[in-house]
């Protein structure tokens, strides 16, 4: 027994020696000393690329909004970012809007969401503006609209501006074969659920239609700046048969938006500062419902599109 204690007192000791020893001789892990240097110069040329990229992929206002009112949820911001390698000089937008008549239809499909929205700068108090909304004639008569010439309802073309709970009445009239050059006018007060505001020959103002003489609308379309009701400097287009006109600001792809004074760019690098790569620019949108919506219990939602185009020059 004696020996078999002397064995196992030996082996501790070992035991106790090993890890004393193991604790107090731990090799450090570091860079060794450096004897001397020397470099190699790297370059990589990048490629003149223009890209884009929006965000959120999805604006949804999923609190439902009466017609002829705003969102309760306000505004939603996008981020319009720069992932190339130039700098995006210049912003701007288009939306998608129902290619005849929603109102009256009874279908909510026929209408077209892209076509109420509207956008402003990413600062408070700013104004809002259409992209370009299109609204088409009216094809019953508004009982009590005088027209421009005195008729009640109008004899000539007419129909709405329709700007959330305002409605503001616009009218066309005939100068040579069609509408593309003729006489826009617009009511200076708006149409509301408790007001008329209706009457083109007293208070309205007017403007005379210039026809696009180039690119693709050439011939189809006349334009001119208006100033709604006083506040609002936008451009018109309007068709040359007077089925639809086009109320926009910041779609400088619109008809006529080239030579319209009240058409600009959302971002314009000759009086502000460009997107350079790797920053953003923001904006603000918001849907404005007209009066006349159609509510579908089974489907209530309305799709469209907001569309951001840049360029680099």
């Amino acid at each position: 027994m004696k020996n078999i204690s002397l064995v196992y007192g030996l082996i501790l000791s070992i035991l106790v020696v090993f890890a004393f020893t193991l604790g107090f001789n731990v090799t450090e892990v570091g860079a060794i000393d450096t004897n001397a240097t020397d470099a190699i110069s790297v370059a990589v040329w990048i490629n003149e690329k223009c890209i884009v990229d929006i965000s959120p992929a999805l604006l949804n206002w999923t609190t439902p909004i009466d017609p002829g009112s705003e969102s309760v949820e306000g505004y939603k911001s996008i981020q319009i970012e720069n992932m190339g390698s130039v700098n995006l000089t210049h912003v701007w937008f288009n939306n998608s809007y129902p290619s005849s008549k929603p109102f009256g239809t009874g279908l909510s499909t026929a209408y077209d969401s892209g076509n109420f929205m509207v956008i402003s700068n990413n600062t408070d108090g700013q104004t809002y503006f259409f992209p370009n909304r299109v609204d088409y004639n009216e094809t019953t008569p508004v009982i009590y609209l005088k027209g421009p010439g005195g008729n009640v309802p109008p004899i000539v073309p007419y129909g709405r501006f329709r700007n959330s709970s305002r409605e503001y009445f616009w009218a066309v009239t005939l100068t040579g074969s069609n509408y593309t050059d003729g006489t826009f006018y617009i009511s200076n007060t708006a149409h509301t659920q408790t007001t008329t505001g209706a009457d083109l020959q007293n208070d309205a103002s007017n403007v005379v239609l210039n026809t696009v003489t180039d690119g693709p609308e050439a011939g189809d379309w006349g334009y001119g700046a208006i100033n709604v009701a006083g506040s609002m400097a936008i451009c018109v287009a309007m068709y040359h048969d007077a089925s639809k006109a086009m109320f926009y600001q910041y779609n400088m792809d619109a008809p006529g938006a080239e030579s319209c004074s009240n058409a600009k760019y959302f971002i314009n690098a000759t009086t502000e500062p460009a997107i350079v790569p790797g920053a953003s620019g923001y904006a603000r949108i918001a849907p404005y419902i007209p009066y006349g919506v159609v509510y579908n219990e089974t489907n209530p939602e309305i799709l469209g599109t907001i569309t951001v185009l840049v360029n680099t020059i």
